[in-house]
């Protein structure tokens, strides 16, 4: 038992004493008095002391409470975005992530040659234009998506950015592809300043929207050009370009938004990108002797990524109507595709047929309006009939309207009966619920379920199973 030393002083105490020695009630507010005096009448050092100690501990506390908790700042999140976008953009080359088997031969002066023979060549820039925009839009809101949920780890992030890359091969294929297409008929630039492998070298300021986080950030990230193919000469690569195409860089300078963060932030990326010598791609053999790819039975369960692989020119040759339409609706726009949903499930297939049938009796009488239809409306209405054309004809409408004679033909078997625009309304149906569901349309790169199947792995003595992700195409 620790014991109070004699000597120390007691006469504090006495006051109790005296009170309980007289009997008399004890006055709080004289005691409380006193002991403002006493404490005023201490040491001023203590009093600071002890006051900074109170103020320490309220600080600890709250931070203990929020360690652990800390995310990463939009800063870190915006570098890793641009360094895994730089890195996807860097890897990316034509037939990316295809199968051997599915890749396709580019004989890129025979694409330029043919599609500005058949005066298709405005139509496909177009059509690669729309395609790049889609994707860029694609690419935006998966960023957007990335940065609204902060991770506390930088592996967190980069998994997530794993989803960008179906999105980027997509976006670079469409860049590239308009890239060859944009390459003006006569030109009469000479060859100074251009590269010495023949390759045609794009400098493109990507540049995003402003974003909701205060600071401005810039990151730039310099993709250098990989240099010539073995076995090319500037000789070579002059001799496979189309006569007086241009091929210096500056002439084909673009600046195109790349992605969209938070409100405020502004991330610009500067991609050098090399696109190979038209000479170091094989040649491809002539395509009306070779003949078209049978994709199968039953393609209503097709993944978004299968879908993109079909080709145009085999679907036409194989009058596969439910795949043209697949191809059809898969390029549109993000807008348009959802615009049609809506109205597969508003307006009906009953009165979507009558709208058909007066938009093809329009196109009859070679007007641009049908009596009593907004003309917001008729957009929608003209793209549905654009889908249900593309369907009968076996053809894409989009790029190659039917003639006067097939109107003609049209007209006359809708009056008699609508029984194939059931048949097309149900189709569309179907794909806008399996193939491009909302959920289909936020993964591309997943399989479908119908492209998975189970193979049981006999060597395995737990008789389980593993899972093989198989794409039919």
């Amino acid at each position: 038992m620790i014991t109070r030393p004699v000597s120390e002083n007691w006469d504090h105490l006495q006051r109790w004493e005296q009170v309980n020695d007289n009997n008399e009630d004890i006055d709080m507010a004289e005691l409380d008095n006193l002991d403002d005096e006493n404490s005023n009448g201490g040491d001023p050092a203590e009093d600071e002391l002890s006051d900074a100690l109170e103020n320490e501990n309220d600080m600890a506390e709250p931070s203990n409470q929020t360690q652990g908790r800390c995310k990463l700042s939009q800063e870190i999140i915006t570098r890793i975005i641009n360094e895994c976008i730089a890195h996807y953009t860097e890897e990316w080359e034509p037939n990316k992530g295809l199968l051997k088997e599915e890749k396709v031969v580019y004989d890129t002066v025979k694409m330029w040659a043919d599609a500005e023979a058949k005066s298709r060549r405005q139509q496909l820039i177009a059509h690669h234009t729309a395609e790049v925009e889609h994707y860029t839009d694609v690419l935006d809101s998966l960023c957007r998506e990335i940065t609204s949920h902060p991770s506390v780890t930088t592996s967190t992030i980069r998994r997530k950015c794993k989803n960008l890359e179906v999105t980027i091969n997509n976006l670079e294929l469409a860049k590239w592809l308009l890239s060859i297409y944009e390459l003006p008929p006569d030109s009469d630039s000479d060859d100074d300043g251009c590269n010495a492998d023949g390759g045609q070298r794009q400098t493109r300021n990507l540049e995003p929207q402003s974003t909701p986080v205060t600071q401005v950030l810039q990151y730039a990230t310099e993709i250098a050009d990989s240099g010539s193919p073995p076995g090319t000469s500037p000789g070579d690569a002059e001799e496979a370009l189309p006569v007086g195409h241009e091929r210096c860089p500056a002439a084909n300078e673009k600046t195109l938004s790349y992605h969209k963060t938070t409100s405020d932030t502004r991330i610009a990326v500067t991609i050098e990108t090399h696109t190979p010598s038209t000479s170091a791609l094989p040649l491809q053999h002539d395509s009306s002797f070779e003949s078209p790819l049978n994709h199968g039975d039953d393609p209503e369960h097709a993944s978004i990524t299968t879908v993109r692989r079909w080709k145009w020119s085999d679907l036409v040759k194989n009058q596969d109507r439910k795949r043209v339409v697949m191809k059809a609706i898969h390029e549109l726009r993000a807008g348009d595709r959802e615009d049609l949903r809506s109205r597969l499930n508003l307006v009906g297939r009953a009165k979507l047929g009558r709208e058909v049938k007066a938009y093809i009796d329009m196109l009859h009488r070679k007007e641009s309006r049908i009596h009593g239809v907004l003309a917001r409306d008729l957009l929608k209405i003209g793209m549905i009939s654009n889908l249900f054309v593309s369907w009968w004809l076996c053809d894409n409408s989009f790029l190659k309207p039917p003639s006067r004679q097939q109107v003609e033909e049209l007209k006359q078997y809708l009056e008699e009966s609508l029984s194939d625009f059931g048949i097309f309304f149900d189709l569309v149906s179907t794909v806008m619920k399996t193939t491009f569901s909302n959920e289909a349309l936020q993964h591309p790169e997943r399989p479908s379920q119908a492209e998975i199947i189970e193979i049981s792995d006999d060597d395995e003595v737990s008789g389980s199973q593993q899972a093989c992700a198989i794409v039919f195409d």
